[in-house]
C-alpha cells in the first residue's frame, strides 16, 4: 500500500471518535452510517484496524456533511438542524437518514441546496 494512502487512512482514523462524538452518533450509528459493523468502527477507534477504502470515502463524506453543517448552522443550531425531522428528508432527521442507504449523499446534496439558496 502506498505511504500516502497509508497516512490519510491513518490520518482519518484518529479522526474518527471526534467526528462520532461531534455528530451525536453511537458507535452502532456510525457503523450503519458507513455500511460497516459497529466491531469494525470500535477496532478503527481502538487502533487496531484502519478505515477500507470504500469506508474511507464514506468517513470523508460525513466529515463533509459535518464543516458544511458548521458554516450553514451556528453552534447549537447545528446540532438543532441535524436531529429536527425535515421534510426534504421525508419528514426523518438527518442524523436518523444518514443510516439509510444512500443517506450520506442524500443530506450532503440538501446542505448543498441550503448553502446555495435554493428552495428545498
Amino acid at each position: 500500500m502506498p505511504v500516502a494512502v497509508r497516512k490519510s487512512r491513518l490520518a482519518m482514523q484518529g479522526q474518527v471518535p471526534a467526528l462520532r462524538m461531534e455528530l451525536g452518533l453511537s458507535q452502532e450509528a456510525l457503523a450503519q452510517a458507513l455500511g460497516v459493523s459497529s466491531r469494525t468502527v470500535a477496532r478503527w477507534e481502538g487502533g487496531a484496524a484502519t478505515p477500507s477504502p470504500l469506508a474511507l470515502t464514506r468517513l470523508r463524506l460525513l466529515a463533509e456533511i459535518r464543516e458544511k453543517a458548521r458554516r450553514l448552522f451556528k453552534g447549537k443550531e447545528t446540532e438543532a438542524w441535524l436531529r429536527a425531522p425535515n421534510p426534504v428528508l421525508g419528514g426523518r432527521p438527518p442524523l436518523e437518514r444518514l443510516r439509510a442507504p444512500g443517506g450520506l449523499e442524500e443530506v450532503r446534496d440538501l446542505l448543498g441546496r441550503i448553502e446555495w439558496g435554493i428552495p428545498t
